[in-house]
């Protein structure tokens, strides 16, 4: 990595750092639509609309006061519903219009539109895992022979492998406690326990965070990677596309600081970083991109920012 483009990720990181809100946007548009189902029902007091809702969730009055507090959390931003299911649920009991419900569960839950439970024929699953599985089969096909080789992996087979070749990718983008292993002296077992997390994600089943799909996008898309791309691939699979205003759950600005790392990416991509401006090949574009999401990832580390490490995984220790 150049010294130019080494000082403008601390540049872009140190400004992330300073982007702090008393609350994020999400909450306070909830806010918003709690005051309108008071005012709309008539309640003069919130605990009188929390057991409301508390009843529209759960199909009964709180038996303690103690049960009141899960509404309470999350019209605050103590908490936030622990699944997609509750979190749907209390946004009916709001009574909020489709596309309100869309962005509770996309913006404020950070999540997707939609849950899948299993592998089903419907029409929208069908579609969107049909995505994940281009991409993954685009990203298999875009590994050199000669990786493969090293790696004593069949061409042929190549599918079998791709929890193990997907591991071996993301620990290029990660600070990790010691050197990256080179993948002839990577043992395909290490990567075993992330076998069925991965296999759930790129299947769209259960709860997938924003997070793990932005993860799998950059990893699956590389080097053809452009913030329309990203965002026409998170639309299309029901997720919020990259906003500036948009905050994780715990309020982090991560969608702020990947798009100036997309355009960044884009700019140094099509220049380079030689007085010639020759645009870099496929090799020095996942090169660029590495250093950058490591720099990145070692920065939240001493930051003590792990939430927006967000080409990690625990798995990866």
């Amino acid at each position: 990595m150049d010294q130019a483009t080494y000082n403008r990720i601390q540049s872009i990181a140190g400004d992330c750092l300073l982007l702090t809100h008393q609350e994020r946007p999400e909450l306070k548009w909830l806010k918003g639509k709690y005051n309108n189902y008071m005012e709309r029902n008539g309640f003069s007091d919130k605990s009188t609309a929390d057991a409301h809702l508390f009843y529209a969730i759960y199909g009964g009055w709180p038996l303690r006061q103690t049960d009141l507090l899960k509404v309470r959390y999350w019209r605050t931003g103590q908490h936030l519903p622990a699944t997609h299911q509750i979190c749907s649920l209390f946004g009916r009991a709001l009574g909020l219009s489709d596309e309100d419900q869309k962005f509770l569960l996309q913006g404020y839950f950070d999540g997707c539109d939609q849950y899948f439970t299993e592998k089903t024929e419907d029409p929208v699953y069908l579609q969107r895992s049909g995505i994940m599985e281009a991409l993954k089969r685009e990203y298999l096909l875009r590994i050199p022979s000669e990786e493969l080789a090293r790696m004593n992996i069949d061409p042929g087979r190549i599918e079998h492998y791709q929890r193990h070749l997907y591991y071996i990718t993301a620990r290029q983008y990660v600070s990790l406690n010691g050197p990256v292993p080179d993948p002839v002296s990577t043992r395909h077992i290490t990567s075993i326990t992330y076998d069925s997390e991965l296999n759930r994600t790129l299947r769209l089943l259960g709860n997938v965070p924003r997070k793990t799909i932005i993860r799998h996008l950059f990893l699956l898309n590389m080097p053809d990677l452009t913030l329309e791309r990203i965002n026409r691939q998170l639309e299309a699979l029901g997720y919020l596309r990259l906003r500036e205003e948009h905050t994780l759950k715990t309020g982090e600005h991560l969608d702020w600081l990947l798009i100036r790392l997309l355009k960044l990416y884009e700019e140094v991509r099509q220049t380079g970083s030689s007085p010639q401006g020759k645009p870099l090949s496929h090799n020095e574009c996942c090169q660029w991109m590495q250093e950058c999401c490591r720099l990145l990832d070692q920065i939240w580390k001493e930051a003590d920012r792990p939430h927006l490490r967000f080409m990690y995984f625990k798995a990866l220790d």
